[in-house]
């Protein structure tokens, strides 16, 4: 639209900043999500990991052993499907 000469009234510049405020709050509520859904497997990975170090050879015995990252993940996917990853988790 068009402008009026001069300085913004104060009213605009406080709805244009609450604006943004509220546009940077949704993008870091977004990021975080997203972040949240990304770092849940390798979580769910560390603590299968720790608990197998913890029992020792009982669950090597049960047909779960999880060797590196990557071969852990494929385990829990072949076993559990993608649910595998988030469950347990808070």
């Amino acid at each position: 639209g068009a402008r009026l000469p001069g300085p913004p009234l104060p009213v605009v510049a406080l709805v244009r900043e609450r604006g943004e405020r509220f546009n940077t709050a949704c993008a870091g509520a977004v990021s975080g999500i997203a972040c949240a859904f990304a770092v849940a497997p390798l979580d769910v990975v560390k603590a299968r990991k720790q608990v197998q170090n913890a029992r020792g050879g009982a669950m090597q015995a049960a047909g779960q052993h999880y060797g590196g990252t990557l071969a852990s993940l494929r385990l829990i996917l072949r076993q559990e499907g993608v649910a595998g990853f988030y469950r347990g988790l808070p």
